[in-house]
């Protein structure tokens, strides 16, 4: 059966009944250097009958001595037993009790050997073990997605949106306030710009006394009466997040007080962003 045939035997698994039980071998065949399989623990995976053609068991997959074959650590590997091999087969073997995941090759002095799909690995010449046993030719493989680790999602994630970030000029954000201050009623309230302007990098997280040193430098003339310590009482709970996870049950302010602050944050947020 052609590698066609079985991806689309693989596809519809899931859409077919599921009806007939084959061995899963859950601890793996090995596709590093050989090592001692554990015992099969007795699982079984149903599959549809007709996946039956090209599948005596299923094993996962432990190592990296495949991988230029693609196939991975944690990938499944569908498996038929058959009675001879052709050159390039990659098969399960079992040398002297132990289990390995190769492609069998014959030399040019009749020598076979399981040759691995990655250079850090040597060829196994078959003729070096007593108990040889070819269990099977892998006839499909069903891919483990890849799982990325958390320090590498977020590494991303970080570089992704520094990316797309609007870079806050000053006069950016003089515009933007320019534009709110009429909002801000009392002194507290300068917590939703100091709040902005911390999510959108343009100050230090924490650094309150620089939202009154840059309000000073922009806006020379006037006398705001910020004051760093008042607004460092306002950074706690829900106000101590990105202003789009603002929660009035877990606020510093509450009803029409928090409905006002929230509303000036967003319209600042706009205005710097735009």
């Amino acid at each position: 059966m052609n590698e066609i045939d079985i991806e689309r035997l693989l596809a519809v698994m899931q859409a077919e009944v599921c009806d007939t039980p084959v061995p899963y071998f859950r601890n793996g065949v090995p596709a590093g250097y050989p090592t001692a399989p554990g015992d099969y623990d007795g699982d079984y995976e149903m599959v549809p009958k007709a996946l039956l053609k090209v599948c005596d068991f299923i094993v996962s997959v432990t190592g990296d001595s495949m991988r230029d074959a693609d196939i991975h650590d944690g990938d499944d590997v569908i498996v038929k037993r058959c009675g001879d091999y052709d050159d390039g087969d990659i098969v399960v073997a079992c040398l002297d009790g132990e289990t390995t995941l190769k492609s069998v090759c014959h030399d040019d002095d009749g020598e076979v050997w399981l040759v691995p799909a990655n250079d850090a690995y040597r060829p196994i010449r078959l003729s070096d073990y007593e108990n040889v046993y070819l269990l099977g030719r892998v006839t499909g493989v069903r891919k483990c997605p890849r799982r990325m680790s958390y320090a590498e999602v977020h590494r991303r994630l970080k570089a992704a949106r520094q990316s797309l970030q609007t870079v806050v000029t000053d006069e950016r954000v003089y515009e933007a306030v320019t534009q709110v201050l009429a909002d801000i009623r009392v002194g507290r309230m300068w917590f939703c710009i100091y709040r902005v302007l911390a999510d959108v990098g343009y100050l230090r997280q924490g650094d309150y006394e620089g939202l009154k040193t840059c309000m000073d430098r922009l806006f020379p003339d006037n006398d705001f009466k910020i004051n760093p310590h008042d607004i460092s009482r306002m950074d706690v709970d829900s106000f101590a997040k990105s202003v789009s996870l603002w929660n009035e049950m877990n606020a510093p302010v509450g009803g029409k007080r928090f409905r006002e602050y929230r509303q000036l944050a967003m319209d600042f947020y706009r205005l710097v962003k735009e």
